[in-house]
Parts: C-alpha cells; sequence; structure tokens
C-alpha cells in the first residue's frame, strides 16, 4: 500500500513539473500600431515608414536559437532563478534571432511587473521593450544624435500571447 501510494505521489509530481515547465514556455506575436521617425539629414524632418511590421518574442530559449555567437555566452543562460530568464525577438521575414531576458520585479504599487526587454540587438534597433502585464510594447533607434547623418525612430504596438 505504501509503495502504491508512494508511486502516485512520483507520478503527481511528474505531471505537475511537466506542466509548469510547459507553462514557462511562453510565444507572443506583437503588431506595430504606431511609428514615428527622424533623419538628421533633412533637418530633423519626420521620416515616413511602414507600420506593418510584426515581431515574434519566445520565453525560455536555448542559446543555440540565437543568430550571433556572442549572445550565446551570456550569464542569463546561467541563471537558477526563475525571475530572470533568457528570451528572444525576432521581426518576422527576418532570419535574425536576438537575445532578450524576462526579469520580473515588484512594481511601485506593490504589484509584479513582467518585462521583456532587448537592447543593442545590432539588427532591430537599440531597445525592445514588452511589458508582460499591460501587453504593450516599445522599440527604438537612437541615431539621430550622431555627429554624421543618422536616423532614429520608435513604434510602438501591442502583443498577444500564442500557444
Amino acid at each position: 500500500m505504501k509503495r502504491q501510494s508512494l508511486s502516485r505521489t512520483i507520478l503527481a509530481i511528474t505531471i505537475c513539473a511537466s506542466i509548469s515547465s510547459g507553462a514557462q514556455s511562453q510565444t507572443w506575436v506583437c503588431d506595430v500600431e504606431a511609428s514615428v521617425g527622424f533623419d538628421s539629414s533633412r533637418g530633423y524632418l519626420g521620416l515616413n515608414f511602414s507600420t506593418n511590421k510584426t515581431y515574434t518574442i519566445r520565453n525560455n530559449i536555448n542559446a543555440e536559437e540565437l543568430t550571433q555567437e556572442l549572445q550565446r555566452n551570456h550569464s542569463v543562460f546561467n541563471s537558477s532563478v526563475d525571475w530572470f530568464s533568457p528570451a528572444s525577438l525576432q521581426q518576422r521575414g527576418n532570419n535574425a534571432v536576438v537575445l532578450c531576458t524576462r526579469l520580473t520585479h515588484q512594481g511601485f504599487s506593490g504589484g509584479e511587473v513582467t518585462r521583456i526587454t532587448c537592447e543593442n540587438t545590432g539588427y532591430y534597433g537599440d531597445k525592445f521593450e514588452f511589458n508582460i502585464n499591460t501587453g504593450r510594447f516599445s522599440h527604438v533607434f537612437t541615431g539621430f544624435e550622431l555627429l554624421s547623418e543618422g536616423q532614429s525612430w520608435v513604434e510602438v504596438g501591442e502583443c498577444r500571447r500564442t500557444m
């Protein structure tokens, strides 16, 4: 009888572990809803460009999924805490997959806030930040302040979770 009980307990723990590990793997599709840009060579006149962009964000990725070898050695892959994990960003139609980090912390109002942030991606601008709590993201590239000619832009939009 005790062996049967122990077997059931082990089975229940195994099932719960597999369910929770599956729940940790998350994917979002993010659509740009508005964008604005500036070009310093034109006296900081506005740029017109398409807002028809879509990004995919994945949480709990493996290092091998990333395009850049250098990003595969990031310390986030050695993290043993559940509030800090590796994620990725990829623009639809582009093969480049870049490193992001998922971080959960206490917000100012006391609630838990979870963000996925991608910085200095090389392929997709300077900073992409997705607030999982609100479902909104912002994405910026700052180049207009360069000594030579440059462009800057900001995109904003919303993300939806997929399976």
